[in-house]
């Protein structure tokens, strides 16, 4: 039996909540050889996917019925395949720009001045970015693409995030869009912002990296050994090549919204909408057409258009676009799932 909850074992409620729905929720645990929180865990996660509504009185919530759980379900896929699409044009664009500047780069007449030292140990990367924090005097862009960092490692960047900003020094930085799932993470990126960063989320980077007044880069490379190794680079050609990188990555990006503010609009707003009105904006983005959102929801085209005339009222939009628009400005979209609603 899997012991992981989350996702891996969503099929599993989900097929209990249709079979035996009416047992008590401690009993539909025991069921599954669960604990009541990896079970509650799975239901939050069910709920957050549109999947089940809640029924009342402590009773187990009511699953949506199959034909439209494979609909959301194919949506979610198709979402998270453009997601990945997104990211891999990303990087292809970085790396593509990277490859044209390399015969420049590698012509005799490109700068002597490039100095590159290799870093061992994650004692002697945390001194060279004090060091580089130090001399910062215009800008530093950094790509963070491990959002699992030690408690103790968020603190050291909030830190030196901290000293840098207060002087005045230009700071952005893209992390991975499951960063702010983390507790730890998205309070350190509430902090950078609340500082004066400038933050943005992108589905895939390249490497780690850490580049100042582009004269100085710190590189962190993947290793098989415990020791953590980086690259020390220093030379005005070389850290240009990775600005590019960065900002490649960077135009793909996507704003980092004001959680507390979003949670707000979000809970605000999604307290108005039916699950009906919920269903049927998910399937807006998905680009499905009205005649498969009805069917989808097993009503006809009439009813269907009864749903979508409130919906729009309580957006405040006249159209599907603005619809789209609306959503996005109260959390409900993100711009990735957007692009079905525009096409």
């Amino acid at each position: 039996m899997r012991s992981r909850p989350g996702p891996d074992r969503a099929d599993e409620v989900f097929n209990l909540l249709l079979l035996d729905g009416d047992c008590p929720p401690g009993q539909a645990a025991e069921k599954l050889g669960m604990t009541s929180r990896q079970f509650q865990e799975v239901l939050r996660y069910l709920a957050a996917m549109g999947l089940v509504r809640p029924s009342g009185d402590g009773a187990l919530p009511v699953p949506v019925s199959p034909e439209t759980a494979f609909a959301l379900l194919l949506d979610t896929a198709e979402q998270t395949t453009a997601d990945r699409l997104v990211g891999l044009r990303s990087l292809r664009a970085a790396f593509g720009a990277l490859a044209d500047s390399l015969p420049a780069f590698r012509s005799s007449d490109a700068p002597q001045d490039a100095r590159v030292e290799v870093l061992v140990g994650q004692q002697r990367i945390a001194e060279s970015l004090d060091a580089m924090a130090a001399a910062a005097r215009r800008e530093i862009l950094a790509l963070r693409p491990n959002d699992s960092a030690a408690p103790e490692r968020w603190g050291e960047a909030a830190r030196r995030s901290g000293q840098v900003l207060a002087r005045g020094v230009s700071l952005r930085a893209l992390f991975l869009h499951s960063t702010p799932d983390n507790p730890a993470g998205q309070a350190h990126l509430s902090g950078l912002r609340r500082a004066g960063a400038r933050v943005r989320l992108a589905m895939t980077l390249p490497f780690r990296l850490t580049l100042v007044d582009d004269a100085q880069a710190l590189v962190t490379l993947s290793s098989d050994s415990d020791e953590v190794t980086a690259l020390e680079i220093h030379g005005a050609a070389m850290c240009a090549l990775l600005r590019q990188v960065f900002e490649h990555c960077w135009v793909y990006g996507e704003r980092l919204a004001d959680a507390g503010a979003d949670d707000a609009r979000r809970v605000a707003c999604r307290a108005s909408l039916t699950e009906r009105e919920e269903m049927v904006l998910r399937m807006f983005a998905a680009g499905l057409k009205d005649s498969a959102i009805a069917r989808n929801l097993g009503v006809s085209d009439r009813t269907l258009r009864r749903t979508i005339t409130p919906l729009l009222t309580k957006l405040g939009a006249d159209s599907r676009f603005q619809a789209g628009m609306m959503a996005v400005e109260r959390g409900l979209l993100s711009r990735v799932e957007l692009g079905g609603v525009v096409a």
